[in-house]
């Protein structure tokens, strides 16, 4: 873990969450072995979310300078996070349904962790 922002792995992604409109996906080799080269991380988005942030066309997302920097962004920002090579993509929802539609292309849901913060009511004041 790198960063220094006191978040585990499971808690990292609260931020892709909110902006993303939905939990990221850790996809590809490192979710089914122990030999990989980046960890591929996905956020799925249903359709209407997808065009309202002007990402372009979902089968030629490489073209469109948002959905580039929005990926170069969380990218970086896991990696800080996690001392990970994470390797972030957003996806529309029917493409990356269509692309990978069978359960052989497994999909594990991140950040199913709640933050481990006391509520503000029983905090310790300092003297």
């Amino acid at each position: 873990m790198g960063g220094g922002y006191g978040c585990s792995k499971e808690e990292g992604d609260g931020r892709g969450r909110r902006h993303a409109g939905g939990p990221p996906y850790l996809v590809g080799s490192a979710l089914v072995g122990k030999k990989w080269r980046d960890v591929d991380v996905r956020a799925i988005i249903d359709d209407d979310r997808y065009e309202a942030m002007r990402l372009g066309d979902p089968k030629a997302t490489h073209q469109n300078g948002r959905w580039v920097a929005l990926c170069l962004a969380f990218s970086a920002l896991g990696r800080q996070m996690t001392g990970l090579p994470i390797d972030f993509q957003i996806q529309q929802q029917t493409e990356a349904n269509r692309l990978y539609p069978s359960p052989k292309h497994r999909r594990s849901a991140l950040g199913h962790v709640e933050l481990r913060m006391m509520p503000t009511s029983r905090r310790r004041r300092s003297r």
